[in-house]
């Protein structure tokens, strides 16, 4: 996709030799603030620091030489996730539209950097669907944000004479390259759930302590339900999305980030939750040591 290349010409603008690396470091940087800052405000610091480890780790176990359309990919995503929550706060009432639009405008660029890069927007769209509450609204607006984006960068291609390598680029590539068999698609899935890292270690459990709370409702009365719910709904989204090739290459990981950081954070909330015991209860020692009361 185009956002790509622009991503790497501004870096090419700062230096020949290290300007795209420094890129990307920032980029990296701004993920994890973003990450970090979203993880602490709904889960607790204990459980953002843990959801912060599995993000490093990952990138430095998946990056494969860097410059990914994912890794870049990832702020837009946590981007995305932090607006979802402030929408979902003015539940009851009218969202500023500014929130849905620019929501709308980082799937666009998701979109223009990879279409199946846009795991996270399908998902908040279900959940609005599901929910039935101000949806036409919610949905409106943030299409209009993404029609935007992409409004921009054909008229842009248009002017540069370059509209057919941009459609060839964006649309009919990728559909070529999705159009895999079904076998390929269930063996690559297969394949990056099972592959032994750390983020494939924290998934499946998180993903059932996730799902037994949502099922449960107890997930809802900690404070963090359309979060928590969203993350349990993202995940296989996410497979379907990583598989879509039937390729199984390392750096296709990088896309399950933001819903691994997502659920092992609920899991580690809910599990460490004051709630769950008293001095018995692990979260009780676990609070003590890095709580400023202690």
């Amino acid at each position: 996709g185009p956002v790509v290349y622009i991503i790497n010409a501004a870096g090419l603008l700062l230096s020949k030799v290290w300007g795209v690396w420094l890129v990307q470091l920032g980029f990296l940087v701004w993920t994890c603030l973003a990450a970090g800052t979203l993880l602490r405000a709904q889960f607790g610091t204990v459980a953002a620091l843990f959801s912060l480890t599995v993000l490093l780790v990952s990138c430095l176990e998946f990056l494969d030489g860097g410059n990914m359309t994912e890794q870049y990919a990832l702020l837009f995503q946590f981007m995305a996730l932090a607006l979802f929550v402030r929408v979902e706060r003015n539940s009851g009432n009218s969202s500023p539209a500014r929130l849905l639009l620019t929501l709308g405008a980082l799937g666009g660029m998701a979109f223009l950097l990879r279409p199946n890069l846009t795991g996270v927007w399908v998902a908040i769209g279900l959940s609005w669907l599901v929910d039935r509450d101000d949806t036409l609204r919610k949905l409106g607006w943030a299409a209009a944000g993404g029609l935007t984006v992409l409004g921009v960068f054909v008229a842009w291609f248009t002017l540069a004479g370059g509209l057919f390598a941009f459609w060839d680029a964006v649309i009919v590539y990728n559909m070529h390259y999705s159009d895999a068999p079904l076998r390929l698609k269930y063996r690559a899935a297969a394949e990056i759930l099972t592959n032994v890292s750390l983020l494939t270690v924290v998934l499946p459990p998180s993903w059932f302590v996730g799902l037994y709370h949502m099922v449960s409702g107890s997930m809802a009365s900690r404070g963090f339900g359309p979060l928590g719910r969203l993350a349990v709904v993202l995940l296989p989204i996410e497979v379907v999305f990583v598989a879509l090739s039937g390729y199984e290459f390392d750096h296709y990981s990088l896309a399950l980030i933001p819903v691994a950081c997502l659920l092992s954070a609920c899991a580690v909330s809910l599990l460490l939750d004051k709630r769950g015991g008293g001095y018995g209860c692990p979260g009780f020692w676990v609070r003590c040591v890095v709580s400023r009361d202690s």
